[in-house]
Formats: C-alpha cells, sequence, structure tokens
C-alpha cells in the first residue's frame, strides 16, 4: 500500500468491527493517519455489523482509537447479506426497502455525492409488465430447396 493514494484522496474509509484484533489495528491506523495530517473530514471511521448493544463501546472505542465514529453500518438482514453476497449483488438491489440499504444510501449521501465524485442514479421505470414486441425470424432460402425448385 502506498501513501502517495491516501494523499491524493479526497476520503479515506476506515472500516472496523467490535473484536479486540481489530479495534487494535484500527488505533495503529488511525494514529498513522493522525501523523500524516489526515483530519476527521478526510478520514471517515465506519463501524460495521454495528447493534445497539454495542452502543456503550462506540464511546469507550472512540475514547481508545483517539478517533471519531462517524458512521454505523447497522447489522440487520443477515441473510439477505449473505444472498447478496454470493450472487454477487448489492443489497440495494436485492432489498431496497431495507433499514440496511437504507444506511447505505444515506451514507453514500452524506460522504461521497457530497464530494462529487458520484451522482445519484436515476430511478429506473419498471418495465417488466409491459409486452416486448416480438421478433420474428428471418426466412432464408436455403440452396437444397432453390435447386429442387429450378428443376
Amino acid at each position: 500500500m502506498t501513501l502517495e493514494a491516501f494523499d491524493q484522496s479526497d476520503k479515506i474509509f476506515a472500516v472496523s468491527f467490535f473484536d479486540v484484533p481489530t479495534i487494535y489495528n484500527t488505533k495503529v491506523c488511525m494514529n498513522l493517519f493522525k501523523k500524516l495530517g489526515y483530519s476527521s473530514e478526510k478520514v471517515i471511521l465506519v463501524i460495521n455489523r454495528y447493534t445497539l448493544i454495542d452502543d456503550v463501546d462506540l464511546k469507550a472505542m472512540e475514547k481508545l482509537v483517539e478517533f471519531p465514529i462517524q458512521w454505523r453500518i447497522p447489522n440487520y438482514d443477515i441473510k439477505a447479506m449473505i444472498k447478496s453476497v454470493n450472487k454477487g449483488i448489492t443489497i440495494s438491489q436485492t432489498i431496497p426497502t431495507s433499514k440496511i440499504s437504507k444506511n447505505f444510501l444515506e451514507f453514500i449521501e452524506k460522504h461521497i455525492v457530497k464530494i462529487g465524485k458520484i451522482e445519484r442514479p436515476a430511478k429506473k421505470k419498471n418495465i417488466k409488465n409491459k409486452k416486448q414486441p416480438r421478433k420474428r425470424p428471418r426466412k432464408t432460402k436455403h440452396p437444397k430447396n432453390e435447386t429442387k425448385n429450378q428443376k
């Protein structure tokens, strides 16, 4: 990993979990970002698979890593998430109205669209129920048929 990529980045999303090795590595990483002079505007600390039980631990983790947690990805719809990953389809496409889909959309709107790197996709029209015109196969002349007719 090169530091030049971090220097050139508008935003850095550091994703962490609530387990001891990951918290330790997050602390090391956040200390490195501080030494490099990256602010909390550039580095966004995200907690993945967050539950309400972890709420008390959030404050302790912020204190430990000395960096604000700016986003939490909830631990909702685990079966749907696994299904999406296995199919290679985003959860927003699989279940667009789920809580986690809404969380991802809010995250994108707050942290990515804001910096102008992507535009929010336009809503697609539902064309599933519209019948498409049926394509008819072309009639082709076969060489065998031509020789029989010519005799």
